[in-house]
């Protein structure tokens, strides 16, 4: 039986269109979070930049963290 890949410490990579469409966000929109720091930067390889989907995951872990939060408080009710 294998293992994930993620198991391995390979981690799936995004392309800046495929980020875009996963987000629904345009590119111009991921450039100008990178350079205000409020998303992760990329890795360029050759002429090409991609995203850890491991990154992407917990940048959206750490950006919903209160509407999460929310909601298990609503759910304690």
């Amino acid at each position: 039986m294998s293992k994930p890949a993620a198991a391995h410490g390979v981690h799936a990579l995004l392309t800046k269109a495929s980020l875009c469409e996963q987000l629904k966000i345009s590119e111009r929109t991921i450039e100008n979070m990178v350079r205000h720091g409020v998303f992760p930067p990329p890795v360029r390889i050759g002429k090409y930049v991609y995203w850890s989907e491991t990154a992407v995951v917990k940048w959206q872990e750490l950006r919903f963290t209160a509407q999460n939060a929310w909601m298990e408080k609503l759910e304690q009710w």
